[in-house]
């Protein structure tokens, strides 16, 4: 009996002396069709992996800065303040793909990772931001996004109480008894949306849209809705006046 336990003692440790050497010798390659960031890093080593991904953030950094669009305005991150961790990033893939000592010979899965991104932005800058922004969430969503090198534009998350489109600037005016053709242009004018950065033109955009309208009914639209831009931060490209003041406007105001 003694014999025979002897025995097994001794497979068993020439079995654990014969693998445990293969397993560390092996050099580790990232399992084929892993991504990181949304590049593709299967079948690198972890400083091959580095090496790529430092040079693609450096790449996606030059092209520009974050920005943020609101209703309301354009904020923007420089991206010397978008800080990327590689180190903290590979410790993850590592432990995501690492298998214990008993399946060494099981083929690793692939697997897919956000790159570990953080916003270095001061609580100072962040009280400049206006208050209809929802600053937590949409920091997130930056990050989000740049842990995947995505776009550089994103919307900003408005807090609860915004999440209602805010009045901006209001106007009342009352309509001439003879303009019967408002209703098309209100409704083709209705949840149009001038966003940061770009024109908006009433004659193209809307006058253009509707099949049937007077004159007289489009100065009407146009010149209501030009008052209402002058409280707003919108500049105005081009204006032309009707050459007389109409009786539901002031002066200047005429569109």
């Amino acid at each position: 009996m003694a014999l025979f336990f002897s025995f097994i003692i001794a497979i068993s440790a020439a079995t654990i002396s014969f693998g445990t050497p293969h397993i560390a010798n092996a050099a580790f390659t990232i399992p084929d069709g892993s991504t990181v960031g949304g590049i593709d890093v299967g079948g690198m080593t972890v400083d091959e992996a580095k090496d790529i991904l430092s040079d693609k953030i450096n790449e996606w950094k030059n092209q520009s800065d974050m920005t943020i669009e609101s209703p309301t305005e354009i904020l923007t991150i420089p991206s010397e303040d978008i800080q990327y961790d590689l180190n903290q990033t590979m410790d993850q893939l590592l432990e995501k793909t690492k298998t214990p000592w008993y399946a060494f010979f099981i083929k690793k899965k692939s697997v897919d990772l956000p790159l570990v991104v953080k916003v270095n932005i001061t609580d100072e800058e962040l009280s400049e931001w206006p208050n209809h922004i929802d600053k937590v969430k949409t920091i997130n969503n930056v990050e989000t996004t740049a842990s995947y090198l995505g776009e550089h534009n994103i919307q900003a998350v408005l807090t609860e109480a915004n999440e209602q489109n805010d009045v901006i600037a209001e106007a009342s005016w009352n309509i001439p008894k003879d303009y019967i053709f408002l209703d098309e242009l209100v409704e083709e004018l209705n949840g149009k949306k001038i966003t940061p950065g770009n024109s908006f033109s009433f004659l193209q955009q809307v006058a253009n849209e509707v099949s049937y309208f007077r004159e007289d009914d489009g100065n009407f639209v146009v010149s209501m809705l030009y008052s209402l831009l002058l409280q707003t931060n919108v500049e105005i490209i081009e204006r032309h006046s009707q050459r007389v003041i109409p009786a539901y406007s002031s002066a200047h105001l005429d569109v």
